[in-house]
């Protein structure tokens, strides 16, 4: 879920509830005003007729009940007039007639109302006063009858739940422009960390606002450019850790040509140590063989001095006997 649509649902949602308490509290009020004129109009009307009639319902003559109740039927929203004797006999009449109410059993003694039906299913409201020939008494000569339509009453409900409504409208809409105004400003930090999410860090962001929205997109801008400036010097440093590697590696293959070079020299070193020890032992053995060959020598010699003295005495022997 985007992020406009997650500011919308919750403020819409918000505004839209408000709304609705609202147009209940001005439903309530003015609704609930203009009932209670509704009926005090109602209980004005059927005041005035018993007022202005009563001498005709004493007088039962209707000629001078029509002059106040053609007075009264030239007010559009009343749509009946009736004046009748304490026992229910219709003395004189304008309008539609009723043809039923929920005043079942009135006590014609008081003001009473209470919603009716006119013969040709017109829904009104009927109010009904008591006539008495002079203030004070407590019986009544007769009573009025008056019906008057519930149509503006219901106008007045109807346009106050159109104005919550248009007001609901009004405010979701205006809503709406502002999540997509702070959105369009926002658009250049979302798409900025987008881009730097995915590995681009070639990306400018322009700041068009000199707001606290404004000051974020720079210091991210300053941000992204700290980290390329960072990656830059990182990439360097690299480098040089990669050449200086290189070099290693060449003194490393150096070292180890030296190395193997000095293992082939050691091993003649070895081959040549072997083969002088072989000789040595030639050496010795044909020394002691010399040896040996001396002694055998030097006893022959030894022989022959003896054998020659024997000669030299044996020839002194001879010379002396000569």
């Amino acid at each position: 879920m985007k992020l406009q649509t997650k500011i919308l649902i919750p403020v819409v949602g918000l505004i839209v509830l408000l709304t609705v308490v609202l147009s209940a509290v001005y439903y309530w009020m003015i609704g609930g005003n203009a009932e209670e004129q509704f009926f005090s109009r109602g209980k004005s009307v059927a005041t005035n007729l018993a007022n202005t009639g009563r001498m005709g319902v004493l007088m039962r003559d209707s000629t001078q009940l029509s002059s106040c109740m053609d007075a009264t039927m030239t007010d559009p929203e009343v749509l009946f007039v009736g004046f009748f004797d304490i026992g229910g006999g219709s003395i004189a009449t304008r309008g539609t007639p009723i043809k039923s109410t929920d005043l079942k059993n009135p006590k014609f003694t008081e003001f009473e109302h209470g919603s009716a039906v006119l013969t040709d299913k017109q829904e009104v409201e009927e109010f009904l006063m008591p006539v008495f020939a002079r203030k004070g008494d407590t019986k009544p000569l007769g009573y009025v009858r008056a019906g008057i339509s519930m149509e503006s009453l219901s106008s007045d409900k109807r346009a106050t739940l159109l104005w919550s409504l248009l007001l609901c409208v009004i405010f979701s809409f205006s809503a709406v422009v502002a999540v997509v105004v702070i959105m369009r400003i926002l658009r250049p930090l979302i798409d900025g960390i987008r881009l730097v999410s995915s590995g681009d860090l070639s990306v400018e962001l322009k700041n068009t606002t000199n707001d606290e929205v404004g000051e974020l997109i720079s210091n991210l801008g300053r941000f992204i450019e700290n980290i390329r400036v960072s990656i830059q010097d990182v990439k360097a440093e690299a480098m040089n850790v990669k050449h200086h590697a290189e070099e290693i590696l060449k003194d490393s293959q150096s070292i180890a040509a030296n190395a193997e070079d000095g293992s082939r020299r050691v091993a003649e070193a070895a081959s040549a140590v072997q083969e002088m020890a072989s000789t040595i032992g030639e050496n010795s053995k044909n020394a002691i063989t010399t040896s040996d060959t001396s002694k055998h020598a030097k006893k022959a010699a030894e022989q022959g001095g003896t054998v020659v003295e024997e000669t030299v005495n044996s020839m002194k022997s001879i010379a002396e006997v000569v």
